[in-house]
């Protein structure tokens, strides 16, 4: 016999508790199902619990039923039967059949006959929760507190305001309590039709309902990465919203796609043959390039695997030497970082000190300059856009990488140098742990990440030094 308390499982992040059942090993082939499992609809198990009794007694029912008639077509758990069942007229009932046709709708209609009503379905109002509380304004509240928290900067924020209020506009700016998994479905379906750069060139200024009314090719949509990123945001306020006892549930979870590409190869490294014609030097050159940012950046993010952002924000006092190594300083007193273990000191590979980086660094000193990169700074979208749009430009004119979306070819751009520094270490064999220190990566471990410190510099700069592309 089956405890009942041990069919109940509760959904780590919406509290929603399930009943779950394993199916025997002999029956799944007549199944068709290792286990069953039904949404209670409810976070209190004293209101779960007399549904899952019946839902319990009625699965051993069917696998008796199974095992009695020997192989046989497949059943489903939507056809429930209820013995004993007394009317609310007073009248009785030996036996009542409950099949919809659709599982979910016939656990509904079975806890409305057993009395239980409330055990599958929410109520309209819950004392448990606000229900007043506007998606726009719980959103507010939600970004409001990352920001005081320290979690976001004001970038971040930014983000998930645009995403917030694409999702008001294509919900509507309703009560959070009301939102469920029709609604949840619905902005994902919304998701998969809109373009990529819906901000921008001729969708600029227009809502999602007027950018749906074009015809959106299919080459011009949101990557699976993309649309997967900006349900994992909503996910995450409703996930908030759920513990801040504005919702009961959180219906975005469990509902990203699956990416059908290895997170290797979403952004390849620049092969040999891109290298050589990256910094040829009949093109790259302080003189044919013009700018100094064009020429020290791409050659800072191959050798430090830094981030656009990391590199063009800069500041000429983040060049330092300590015990006869060179580095540079990535910190939060620069600019927004990523992450909080984004910031780390990189020592400087000889390369990048062999063609002058140090001169250049004296230069922009005496000349007043803060920011090593001044002329990287020219934009509203901040440090690292310019930079990540000029390369776009340089490599394309080159033929490398994708050249439009669709076009079968690596996606590749500025960020590949991060991927050829860390895929150049690791052929060289490198310690792992000692290339997440060099590019801000996150140690997991417990014992190395919680309990171990960094490593000094003069062991990062051994392992810098391992890298030997062939560049001109």
């Amino acid at each position: 016999m089956i405890r009942v308390f041990s069919c109940l499982q509760r959904h780590p992040s919406s509290g929603i508790l399930y009943f779950r059942r394993s199916v025997p090993a002999r029956l799944r082939p007549v199944f068709g199902r290792t286990e069953i499992k039904r949404s209670l609809n409810t976070c209190d198990k004293k209101v779960a619990l007399p549904l899952a009794m019946r839902l319990n007694v009625e699965v051993d029912k069917l696998f008796l039923n199974l095992e009695k008639n020997g192989p046989m077509a497949k059943q489903k758990l939507g056809l429930i039967t209820i013995n004993g069942l007394t009317l609310p007229s007073g009248a009785k009932a030996e036996s009542v059949v409950v099949d919809t046709g659709d599982d979910e709708k016939d656990v509904e209609a079975a806890g409305k006959l057993l009395g239980i009503d409330s055990a599958t379905s929410p109520p309209e109002k819950s004392t448990n929760l606000d229900d007043s509380a506007k998606l726009d304004e719980v959103a507010k509240k939600y970004r409001d507190e990352k920001v005081q928290e320290g979690s976001w900067r004001s970038k971040t924020a930014a983000e998930h305001e645009a995403l917030h209020e694409l999702l008001i506009q294509v919900l509507g700016n309703i009560d959070v309590s009301t939102i469920g998994h029709k609604e949840a479905r619905q902005f994902k379906e919304t998701l998969l039709k809109l373009p990529a750069n819906m901000g921008k060139g001729t969708y600029a200024g227009k809502t999602a309902r007027q950018i749906l009314r074009e015809d959106i090719p299919e080459s011009a949509r949101m990557s699976t990465k993309t649309i997967n990123e900006k349900i994992q945001r909503v996910s995450s306020l409703f996930g908030w919203a759920v513990r801040q006892g504005y919702a009961q549930l959180n219906p975005f979870g469990g509902l990203k796609m699956r990416n059908q590409r290895k997170a290797s190869e979403e952004r390849a490294v620049f092969d040999s043959g891109d290298l050589k014609k990256i910094f040829d030097p009949e093109r790259f050159s302080l003189e044919k390039l013009r700018k100094p940012f064009k020429y020290w950046c791409p050659l800072l993010a191959l050798y430090t695997g830094a981030r656009a952002k990391e590199i063009a924000q800069l500041r000429v006092e983040d060049v330092f030497e300590q015990d006869g190594i060179w580095g540079i300083f990535i910190t939060p007193d620069a600019g927004d970082l990523k992450t909080i273990g984004s910031k780390r000191k990189v020592p400087l590979h000889p390369t990048i000190l062999d063609r002058g980086f140090l001169e250049y660094v004296e230069q922009t000193r005496v000349g007043g300059h803060e920011k090593l990169f001044p002329e990287a700074w020219d934009t509203e979208n901040g440090p690292g856009d310019k930079l990540s749009r000029y390369f776009a430009v340089y490599r394309k004119k080159l033929n490398i990488g994708q050249l439009k979306k669709g076009d079968g070819m690596p996606v590749k751009c500025f960020h590949s140098f991060r991927h050829s520094f860390v895929d150049g270490l690791k052929q060289a064999g490198a310690d792992p742990l000692k290339i997440k220190q060099l590019t801000g990566h996150k140690d997991s471990d417990i014992t190395t990440g919680r309990y171990g410190k960094d490593y000094p510099l003069n062991e990062l700069y051994d392992v810098v030094c391992l890298l030997n592309f062939d560049i001109p």
